[in-house]
């Protein structure tokens, strides 16, 4: 996931959606999903290999993954197409 105000070491979000879709051609086009996850959890998945700073948020087995499932459920989520 990535951090919404960057910084985007794999480009902006929309150009990624972009480029996964011209991978993917017959999966319906490029969009985000947004999740508002909270930062209590977010802060669980900064480790040294993946701090905050660098804008990617990885969530891994006991580095907030197990956190994330638990809340999954009840988080906002959406779909942003992607023009």
């Amino acid at each position: 996931m990535a951090i919404e105000a960057g910084p985007f070491h794999f480009g902006h979000p929309e150009e990624y959606a972009r480029g996964k879709a011209h991978q993917f051609p017959d999966e319906g086009g490029p969009a985000i999903l947004v999740v508002d996850v909270p930062d209590a959890i977010v802060q669980c998945a900064e480790t040294a290999w993946f701090p905050l700073a660098q804008g990617l948020v990885q969530f891994d087995a006991g580095s907030g993954l197990e956190e994330l499932l638990l809340a999954w459920p009840a988080l906002s989520k959406r779909i942003r197409s992607i023009p």
